[in-house]
């Protein structure tokens, strides 16, 4: 299995990927050497709530391969970071009831497209989760180092600021923090879910995971954050099953 860097920067971690064909669709296998890893571990589906490749056929795709394994699975919609995206958005710090109203509708949305799935599945191995449910089993200490981690404006911040500038092309630099508040939201909780299991996850996603997760992993920001660095490391690596452009064999 090849050895990955982005070829546009001499810092950004190095994953093993490989091309597969998994339940009819075309994926990329990510920082493991073989599917046989999957056994024990949880598959997670983290649906980006704006994000319109989670249709209900995905989402059917994903508790199909969950079945067939006989694969633990776990559907969750991430809604609260998006508070802080609709923020620097409307340039305010805090939303007015309609806004978030918005967000939590569409959630609701979209954990209710999943609810039929499961049921019209008969599933009996997936389950969903809300995203305030996984967010509240996150130990404080996580949440408190990743905001003083960016804080620090040291490495950690400039990913993050990199990423959210390439993704977002923010207009100014209050702006740009503004974004940031989403991951500093989400890291904490997609950080615990991904090491706190004994097996490990298989996080799946039609896309590439964002750099900060695996740095954080290989030890990258270690200075910055010293505790959630010792937590990934301790805990099983992560396995991401990237479905790219989800085409149909």
């Amino acid at each position: 299995m090849p050895e990955c860097r982005d070829p546009r920067r001499a810092d950004s971690p190095i994953v093993l990927a490989k091309n597969l064909e998994f339940g009819g669709l075309s994926c990329t296998l990510t920082n493991c050497w073989d599917h046989e890893v999957f056994e024990g571990r949880l598959f997670c589906l983290f649906i980006s709530i704006k994000n319109r490749k989670f249709t209900r056929d995905y989402i059917k795709w994903f508790v199909n391969i969950c079945d067939g394994g006989g694969h633990r699975g776990l559907i969750c919609a991430v809604d609260e970071p998006y508070l802080y995206n609709r923020m620097a958005e409307l340039a305010m710090d805090e939303l007015p009831a309609h806004e978030s109203e918005k967000i939590h509708q569409l959630s609701r949305e979209v954990t209710r497209k999943a609810e039929k799935v499961i049921r019209g599945t008969k599933s009996q191995n997936v389950n969903l989760i809300n995203w305030s449910k996984i967010s509240a089993a996150t130990p404080d200490w996580m949440k408190e180092e990743v905001a003083m981690g960016y804080q620090q404006q040291g490495a950690f911040w400039s990913e993050i600021r990199r990423h959210i500038t390439v993704l977002k092309k923010p207009r100014d630099k209050v702006t740009l923090d503004r974004y940031a508040r989403f991951f500093l939201c989400e890291i904490p909780v997609i950080i615990h879910t991904y090491y706190h299991l004994k097996d490990g996850v298989v996080d799946v996603y039609p896309g590439p995971n964002a750099d900060v997760f695996w740095m954080i992993e290989q030890g990258f920001f270690e200075e910055e954050l010293p505790r959630m660095t010792a937590f990934a490391r301790v805990g099983c690596p992560l396995v991401y099953l990237d479905t790219g452009s989800q085409r149909q064999k």
